[in-house]
């Protein structure tokens, strides 16, 4: 696989719910190196490349281990992965024996990123670009620590880059887009968010991004319910129906439309999901949305 393509989504797709607890079912997992392989788990002849750095593990076969991989399970094996709660000593280990190990160097900056390390996240992101300037995903994903930092202008400057070295990448239009979102430029994020879903129109988050802001922009000149549920029921079926991060937009389209019994239905189905707003703050506003379905009230969202 070229690492070129290489790339960590904004947020990860999360599973169906687990029947058991096991080995490292339920952990995040992330990958060794690049070029891991895995083959479809409903279609045992075919096969692929990993695309993100890192995964949640909905099952653990003992040797091989069961992930989503752009809304469908794949089987990896469990050599290949290295849990994340380790991964920062494994790729440590990795530089010691070849500080130029540019991936290396790069997931140890994404496992720095997910400890709330973000100083030292940008530092490995700054020599990964030193060291392979052509290389847009490593743009991208500091971009995403730019975002932690609220710096939108400095993640915007390296997205803009990524799209000049890879005009055709849609993950980088969809990132993007949230910051205008976060800026409020609303006619930005649209047209950003469109052009994600026609680069990727296989990929459940591009359309999500796309149903979200139709359905929930605070502006009404943006809302569409019609094509907020026609792009969130598409993002549901890419992403096999598990994704609770995507029937939260389901019933935030519904909502839109004045559909609130449907809209009460899809955000119930959303608590379903065991990774569904897991940390309490995601957990309160999630309920609050239940909460104005009820009241047949629609959601907006308030960029922060």
């Amino acid at each position: 696989m070229q690492l070129l393509y290489l790339l960590v989504a904004s947020s990860i797709l999360v599973p169906a719910p687990m029947t058991k607890q096991e080995g490292w079912t339920g952990q995040i997992v992330m990958l060794k190196r690049s070029g891991i392989t895995y083959r479809n788990a409903s279609k045992p002849d075919g096969s692929g490349s990993l695309m993100m750095i890192e995964y949640r593990v909905i099952q653990d076969k003992g040797e091989e281990l069961v992930v989503i991989e752009n809304g469908k399970d794949v089987i990896v094996r469990k050599d290949d992965m290295v849990p994340q709660m380790d991964a920062i000593v494994f790729y440590t280990e990795a530089l010691q024996k070849d500080p130029t190990d540019v991936t290396a160097l790069a997931f140890r900056g994404w496992a720095y990123r997910q400890k709330k390390s973000l100083d030292k996240a940008l530092e490995d992101y700054g020599k990964c670009i030193e060291l392979s300037p052509q290389q847009c995903a490593w743009r991208n994903n500091r971009a995403l620590i730019w975002i932690e930092k609220k710096d939108y202008d400095k993640a915007i400057a390296d997205y803009d880059e990524s799209i000049r070295l890879l005009p055709n990448y849609g993950l980088a239009f969809r990132n993007r887009g949230n910051c205008w979102l976060k800026k409020k430029e609303y006619a930005k994020a649209l047209q950003d968010f469109e052009k994600s879903v026609a680069l990727s129109p296989d990929s459940p988050s591009a359309y999500n991004a796309l149903a979200h802001l139709l359905a929930t922009c605070p502006d009404k000149k943006f809302r569409d319910g019609d094509k907020a549920l026609e792009a969130a029921k598409k993002a549901n079926d890419l992403s096999g129906s598990k994704s609770g991060s995507i029937l939260d937009t389901v019933a935030a389209a519904h909502a839109e439309l004045g559909q609130f019994d449907d809209a009460i239905k899809y955000q119930e189905r959303a608590f379903a999901d065991p990774f569904y707003a897991k940390e309490k703050e995601k957990a309160e506003e999630a309920r609050k949305r239940l909460q104005l379905y009820r009241e047949k009230k629609p959601y907006r969202e308030v960029p922060n």
